[in-house]
Protein backbone atom coordinates (compact mmCIF):
# COMPACT_ATOMS: atom_id res chain seq x y z
CA UNK A 1 0.00 0.00 0.00
CA UNK A 2 2.87 2.38 0.78
CA UNK A 3 4.39 2.00 -2.71
CA UNK A 4 1.06 2.84 -4.31
CA UNK A 5 0.79 6.09 -2.34
CA UNK A 6 4.40 6.97 -3.02
CA UNK A 7 3.98 6.29 -6.75
CA UNK A 8 0.78 8.32 -6.86
CA UNK A 9 2.54 11.30 -5.26
CA UNK A 10 5.34 11.03 -7.83
CA UNK A 11 2.91 10.95 -10.77
CA UNK A 12 1.02 13.96 -9.41
CA UNK A 13 4.16 16.05 -8.87
CA UNK A 14 4.58 19.19 -10.96
CA UNK A 15 8.03 18.10 -12.18
CA UNK A 16 6.65 14.78 -13.49
CA UNK A 17 3.77 16.52 -15.27
CA UNK A 18 6.20 19.10 -16.71
CA UNK A 19 8.44 16.33 -18.07
CA UNK A 20 5.46 14.50 -19.58
CA UNK A 21 4.37 17.70 -21.34
CA UNK A 22 7.89 18.15 -22.74
CA UNK A 23 7.84 14.53 -23.96
CA UNK A 24 4.49 15.11 -25.66
CA UNK A 25 5.72 18.34 -27.27
CA UNK A 26 8.92 16.70 -28.55
CA UNK A 27 6.92 13.74 -29.84
CA UNK A 28 4.61 16.14 -31.69
CA UNK A 29 7.48 17.93 -33.46
CA UNK A 30 9.81 14.89 -33.85
CA UNK A 31 7.61 11.77 -33.81
CA UNK A 32 10.30 9.36 -34.99
CA UNK A 33 12.95 10.61 -32.54
CA UNK A 34 11.04 11.15 -29.28
CA UNK A 35 8.43 8.57 -28.38
CA UNK A 36 6.94 8.45 -24.87
CA UNK A 37 7.58 5.19 -22.99
CA UNK A 38 3.88 4.34 -22.78
CA UNK A 39 3.53 4.74 -26.54
CA UNK A 40 6.60 2.61 -27.23
CA UNK A 41 5.42 -0.19 -24.97
CA UNK A 42 1.74 -0.15 -25.87
CA UNK A 43 1.53 0.86 -29.53
CA UNK A 44 4.76 -0.34 -31.14
CA UNK A 45 6.68 -3.53 -31.74
CA UNK A 46 9.75 -2.26 -29.88
CA UNK A 47 10.91 -4.76 -27.28
CA UNK A 48 10.37 -3.66 -23.71
CA UNK A 49 14.09 -3.66 -22.88
CA UNK A 50 14.87 -1.54 -25.94
CA UNK A 51 11.99 0.80 -25.13
CA UNK A 52 13.33 1.35 -21.61
CA UNK A 53 16.86 1.99 -22.93
CA UNK A 54 15.52 4.47 -25.46
CA UNK A 55 13.37 6.12 -22.80
CA UNK A 56 16.45 6.56 -20.55
CA UNK A 57 18.32 8.15 -23.46
CA UNK A 58 15.38 10.50 -24.14
CA UNK A 59 15.20 11.49 -20.46
CA UNK A 60 18.94 12.21 -20.47
CA UNK A 61 18.60 14.42 -23.56
CA UNK A 62 15.61 16.27 -22.07
CA UNK A 63 17.36 16.81 -18.72
CA UNK A 64 20.53 18.08 -20.36
CA UNK A 65 18.52 20.39 -22.60
CA UNK A 66 16.63 21.77 -19.60
CA UNK A 67 19.91 22.24 -17.73
CA UNK A 68 21.47 24.13 -20.64
CA UNK A 69 18.34 26.24 -21.11
CA UNK A 70 18.23 27.05 -17.39
CA UNK A 71 21.92 27.92 -17.37
CA UNK A 72 21.44 30.21 -20.36
CA UNK A 73 18.53 31.95 -18.65
CA UNK A 74 20.50 32.36 -15.39
CA UNK A 75 23.58 33.77 -17.14
CA UNK A 76 21.47 36.13 -19.26
CA UNK A 77 19.54 37.42 -16.25
CA UNK A 78 22.74 37.90 -14.26
CA UNK A 79 24.31 39.84 -17.13
CA UNK A 80 21.27 42.06 -17.56
CA UNK A 81 20.97 42.64 -13.83
CA UNK A 82 24.64 43.60 -13.50
CA UNK A 83 24.49 45.80 -16.59
CA UNK A 84 21.47 47.82 -15.48
CA UNK A 85 22.23 47.93 -11.76
CA UNK A 86 25.83 49.10 -12.00
CA UNK A 87 26.61 52.75 -12.63
CA UNK A 88 27.56 53.70 -16.14
CA UNK A 89 31.28 53.79 -16.84
CA UNK A 90 32.87 57.21 -16.36
CA UNK A 91 29.70 58.70 -14.83
CA UNK A 92 31.74 59.87 -11.87
CA UNK A 93 33.94 62.02 -14.17
CA UNK A 94 31.10 64.14 -15.51
CA UNK A 95 30.32 67.48 -13.99
CA UNK A 96 27.11 67.73 -12.08
CA UNK A 97 24.56 69.72 -14.01
CA UNK A 98 23.81 73.16 -12.54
Amino acid sequence: MYNYIEMRAHVNSRWFIFQKNIERFLHAIMPSTFIPLYTMVTFSRIRYHEAVLRWHWQKKVINRGLFLFGTLIAVSCTYLLMRYRSPRPLDYLRRPSE
